[in-house]
């Protein structure tokens, strides 16, 4: 296991291809009209196909960092680029998954996840085809003529991948989906999302206050300091693949990554060591 200063992190890149870089924040800086200095100078490279966390404390600028990548904020500073073109308005390539399920409760299942598809205009027997496919995938075959009223919350949380997955996104954003859920439910939810992030082979961006669930989840941790948010560390996790979010935590590893990251967030920026 190896962990790396902020400086050191600009460095690792070398490790790998330019050609790999699927989303890249570039000195990044933003303030709100309310004065407020959300992030300052973050500088970071999201590689294609990895599975990247994002923690740190309230208001330091996480979500802010998915608004941007999605295109539905620009940095007051900065540029941030999608597959090597900056992004200047909403970017289709992705997907973006919330805390809250935001699906229509006059809607069922299937109609829910077909959504997407209708507003790119694809016919409804395609969509419904690809909707049905994703709802089974997800494991929620059987509940398509339910409406999510009468779902669980586990149940829910999967309905809302499956809208995500049916148009097949470049990338998933998300913004502590499970922080809802029971601890329990929440192991069943992160080893569902890394047998979907398998199979899809598609890029992970997901913040989370939840250490534990980072490291379970993630090939990199970064930690944003308070804000205004600054890079303060960024870990690698070498907890080998596949992996179960279940049985992670029961690694000598996991412990000393989760040590390691606790200490990130308790120092201020410049007292952060390797």
């Amino acid at each position: 296991m190896h962990t790396t200063t902020a400086s050191d992190a600009a460095a690792r890149g070398s490790a790998r291809s330019g050609d790999d870089v699927h989303i890249s924040f570039q000195d990044i800086g933003i303030v709100f009209p309310t004065g407020t200095r959300a992030l300052a100078g973050v500088t970071l490279d999201v590689y294609e196909g990895e599975f990247l966390a994002i923690v740190g404390p309230s208001g330091c600028g996480k979500s802010t960092l998915l608004n941007m990548a999605a295109g539905l904020m620009t940095p007051t500073v900065g540029r941030v680029e999608y597959r090597g073109r900056q992004v200047r308005g909403p970017n289709r390539q992705v997907g973006y998954v919330t805390q809250k399920d935001q699906l229509l409760p006059w809607r069922t299942v299937e109609k829910n996840v077909m959504l997407p598809l209708e507003f790119r205009g694809v016919t409804a027997a395609e969509a419904k085809r690809r909707a049905g496919a994703v709802i089974e995938q997800v494991g929620l075959r059987g509940f398509e003529n339910s409406y999510p009223g009468q779902l669980s919350g586990g149940m829910l949380k999967r309905a809302s991948l499956a809208r995500t997955m049916v148009y097949a996104p470049d990338t998933y954003l998300m913004d502590e989906p499970f922080a809802s859920l029971d601890a329990q439910l929440r192991m069943v939810m992160q080893d569902e999302l890394l047998r979907i992030w398998r199979e899809t082979k598609s890029t992970f961006v997901f913040v989370t206050h939840d250490l534990a669930e980072a490291i379970s989840l993630a090939d990199r941790v970064v930690v944003i300091s308070a804000r205004p948010g600054v890079v303060k560390m960024t870990a690698e996790v070498h907890l080998g693949r596949p992996r179960s979010a279940i049985t992670a935590h029961e690694s000598p590893e996991f412990a000393g990554l989760l040590s390691r990251l606790w200490k990130a967030l308790d120092q201020p920026s410049e007292e952060v060591r390797s």
